[in-house]
């Protein structure tokens, strides 16, 4: 099955993989601010529920840093909400 494109833009490319029931993003370039990497996020917690999927490989090497609000963010919101 082919993959299913859920984001793709210049900064990420976020796919749904139907034959192996799992996300898969990669990250071609820094984002330009906090609210895009949580748009990414959010848009693969809605996925992982709206897909049954319980699997989510990252390639996250062209991220760069990460401010504390957004790190906070992601234990504090995200991780709860992926992981539930």
């Amino acid at each position: 099955m082919s993959p299913i494109n859920l984001i793709d833009t210049e900064y990420v490319t976020l796919q749904y993989l139907p034959d192996k029931k799992a996300l898969y993003h990669v990250i071609h370039k820094p984002y330009p601010d906090d609210q895009c990497f949580k748009n990414t996020l959010n848009a693969g917690a809605d996925a992982l529920q709206q897909y049954g999927i319980h699997k989510w490989l990252s390639d996250d090497r062209n991220l760069g840093p990460m401010s504390p609000e957004l790190l906070q963010w992601g234990a504090v919101e995200f991780n709860p909400r992926a992981i539930a």
